[in-house]
């Protein structure tokens, strides 16, 4: 998923920097982490990080470099009704091929018009969005726009409650990165808001990884858990006392 593949819309593939590899497995149509783990113990030999509550992957090292096998392919487990639907929709949307480019397979365009907005969205709700991330969608919507089957995209964009979002991104790659309006279809954008979004984007923090600092920066974020769909931020500061807690007893 998005790494390697997206490297080749780039001019220069090269130029896109790249970090982890990002694994999701299907065996006979059903989400197979499990086994995957248990396959890289068995075969290659290489101890496996078991996935905990906060990461949802495992972590594993293969030639130097890391490697994360996802059990979710939304990024994380259900945590709203709204969320197992997305997740149902993109297991759906990888389920019915790939495309071979340069010799590797990658996902369909219309899997990656999901899942690489709703990654982004995950960034920017949980901490922000970087000039990668940007560069990559950008790059992805010129080479593959007319490939999409927007009618479809925008109806999962909308049920997940990523349309606003799709909306103040796009405008923000229109107006400061030069991208051609007619690659995505026209949503109204509240101007206010999209240029809430690109301050934040270009000026706003990030977490420190302080457990009160990540508390205080939720607060302070409710407005983007409403751009981006992603729920109550006072359920996800719930489940991250419980997971503090529960970090805390295991040592």
């Amino acid at each position: 998923m998005k790494g390697y593949g997206l490297s080749f819309d780039y001019p220069v593939p090269s130029h896109r920097a790249r970090g982890d590899i990002d694994l999701f497995l299907l065996r006979n149509g059903v989400p197979a982490a499990g086994f995957g783990d248990e396959l890289v113990r068995r075969e290659l030999g290489i101890e496996v990080e078991e996935a905990d509550e906060k990461t949802r992957h495992s972590h594993f090292i293969y030639r130097d470099i890391p490697v994360e096998n996802h059990y979710f392919i939304g990024g994380s487990e259900d945590i709203d009704e709204r969320r197992e639907r997305l997740e149902k929709r993109l297991v759906e949307l990888i389920s019915t091929g790939f495309v071979e480019r340069n010799g590797v397979s990658v996902p369909s365009a219309n899997f990656n018009a999901v899942y690489l907005l709703h990654h982004m969205s995950l960034h920017f709700t949980y901490d922000n969005v970087n000039l990668r991330q940007l560069c990559d969608w950008l790059t992805f919507l010129k080479a593959h726009h007319s490939e999409i089957d927007w009618k479809l995209v925008s109806g999962i964009w909308r049920e997940a409650g990523m349309e606003r979002f799709a909306g103040v991104v796009n405008d923000m790659l229109i107006r400061y990165l030069g991208m051609d309006a007619s690659w995505v279809p026209e949503v109204e954008v509240d101007e206010k808001l999209s240029a809430r979004f690109a301050h934040e984007v270009m000026e706003g923090g990030k977490k420190s990884g302080k457990w009160l600092d990540n508390v205080l920066y939720y607060r302070r974020s409710a407005w983007k858990f409403r751009l981006t769909g992603k729920g109550c931020w006072v359920k996800l500061l719930l489940q991250s006392v419980r997971s503090h807690i529960f970090r805390i007893f295991a040592r």
